[in-house]
């Protein structure tokens, strides 16, 4: 080892996890934001953020798993099978504990305008609260 950082096995452990879930997210925030570019809005983007959330789960559990298949003696379909378990039960902790900062955004319309900057995404509150502005006569 090159660096040595002095760090317990639990503490990089630890480390590693929080950098998988870290990268989980954003590479499902990424994706959800792709897949909503043309129409976006609430149930849609949860729906999409769920969906990448599960499928980047599995990958990198998969991709772990498959590094580690060579040090095991347990079958590769085995082990496969546990890892798309786990995989699908972090996975629901993981979008089960982003909901409630989903709602807010879309609730809360300082969360919203943020997420529509960073995202560069119109939702469909603001496009249609534009529109029924638009047909509001103005009178003087």
């Amino acid at each position: 080892m090159l660096i040595n950082l002095e760090i317990e096995t639990a503490a990089e452990q630890f480390l590693i996890f929080i950098g998988l879930t870290v990268g989980i997210l954003l590479v499902s925030f990424a994706l959800a934001g792709i897949m909503c570019r043309k129409k976006c809005g609430s149930v849609r983007f949860s729906v999409w953020m769920a969906i990448w959330i599960l499928l980047t789960t599995n990958i990198f559990f998969i991709g772990v798993a498959l590094i580690r298949a060579s040090m095991s003696t347990i079958s590769l379909a085995m082990m496969l099978l546990q890892v798309l378990m786990v995989g699908f039960i972090y996975g629901g902790i993981l979008i089960a504990a982003l909901l409630p900062f989903e709602i807010l955004l879309f609730v809360n319309s300082f969360w919203c305008r943020r997420f529509e900057a960073v995202f560069g995404l119109k939702t469909k509150k603001d496009t249609i609260e534009a529109q029924t502005e638009s047909q509001i006569p103005v009178n003087e």
